[in-house]
């Protein structure tokens, strides 16, 4: 089974398996770098962080290994792909910090009420990924001004709801970042 590691904190070094490549893309190490620099670059520790789509939790496990939220939930709905996952994050010693979520991630979100000061990675696979935003709109009412998406996507032409922005799109080989925020009218 084919690995990779957690790049920086308190558990760099540490090796998370990888679910297989048919289900699931892992987002790269050099894209993680990129979007872990420009979170700790720009926002400040949040209380939960959501790693939708979390295959391997790679990205979730970055932000527990920087202490960067008080909270990560792990979302995936494959349960080969769940299996890893769990496997991996219970890997990591003493640490309580985090929820497992087996179901889908539509499904879930909707019964969050609340998503403030969260952040929200969503990594669909990328055939999915209009879909997923077109979805946004079910639970538009949780989402607040500190609330931020943040998608990863291969497409840079992806159609966002009309309550959203735009705040900076960053790319990264095929690898292309849209950091979404509600619209403001100032």
């Amino acid at each position: 089974m084919k690995s990779m590691q957690i790049i920086s904190g308190k558990f760099r070094g540490k090796k998370l398996q990888l679910p297989n490549e048919e289900v699931t893309r892992p987002t790269s190490q050099k894209a993680r770098e990129a979007l872990l620099s420009i979170l700790e670059s720009k926002h400040r520790h949040t209380d939960t962080f959501i790693d939708a789509f979390a295959g391997s939790g790679a990205v979730g496990a970055e932000i527990i290994s920087r202490n960067f939220a008080d909270k990560v939930i792990f979302i995936e709905n494959n349960p080969d792909s769940f299996k890893v996952l769990e496997r991996n994050i219970k890997s990591l010693k003493d640490i309580n910090n985090y929820q497992l979520i087996n179901k889908d991630f539509t499904t879930f979100i909707k019964s969050k009420k609340d998503l403030k000061n969260t952040i929200i990675f969503m990594d669909p696979p990328y055939i999915n990924t209009q879909k997923i935003i077109n979805d946004i709109k079910l639970f538009k009412d949780y989402i607040k001004s500190d609330t931020l998406l943040i998608l990863e996507t291969e497409n840079s032409e992806i159609q966002i709801p009309n309550f959203l922005q735009i705040s900076l799109q960053k790319r990264y080989g095929r690898t292309n970042f849209l950091f979404l925020s509600l619209l403001t009218n100032e």
